[in-house]
């Protein structure tokens, strides 16, 4: 049918109507679209190899640079904190070795979290900095408990203002 001065079709649904949909339709408008990706690479590595990005002209969101940022930092404490603990018997200097590290990581994500509004990266940060705390209690090594718990501090704060920032302009 033609459509009217509004731009729908005649006779078809319009307002609240139209937002009536299936819960597959819905789930296609409102799904992350393949952005929870970097939650299911925990278990294999997710470097992102900035000159190899650049050159190919690949850009990522938010969460897939914490993603790859906090697996780096993840994976080199458990091998700092394992080889400390072999060659010196405790962790010995494990924490003024790693410290360094974890404050630049630390500084870097925050600062990403406050330059970012859209709050589904933030929620997508927060699981996967749950995730790899997890993983590091699995690990036995419990070297990044403190960052993992001041970063979600950092984080939950953050999601919450752009969450209530977008239900506000609703």
């Amino acid at each position: 049918s033609a459509p009217s001065s509004l731009g729908t079709p005649r006779g078809s649904a319009s307002g609240a109507a139209a937002l009536a949909v299936g819960p597959a339709a819905a789930a296609a408008r409102y799904g992350l679209r393949g952005r929870e990706a970097p939650l299911l690479r925990l278990d294999r590595p997710a470097a992102i190899v900035p000159h190899a990005a650049e050159a190919a002209g690949e850009r990522f969101p938010p969460e897939a640079l914490f993603a790859a940022a906090d697996r780096l930092l993840m994976d080199a404490a458990t091998a700092e904190f394992v080889f400390c603990g072999t060659l010196f018997g405790s962790d010995g200097p494990f924490t003024d070795l790693i410290a360094p590290a974890i404050a630049a990581v630390e500084a870097w994500a925050t600062g990403l979290a406050a330059r970012t509004s859209d709050p589904a990266a933030l929620l997508l940060m927060i699981r996967v900095a749950r995730a790899h705390a997890l993983a590091m209690a699995r690990r036995a090594v419990p070297a990044l408990d403190a960052y993992h718990d001041r970063l979600a501090m950092a984080l939950w704060p953050r999601f919450k203002g752009r969450l209530d920032a977008h239900a506000d302009s609703l």
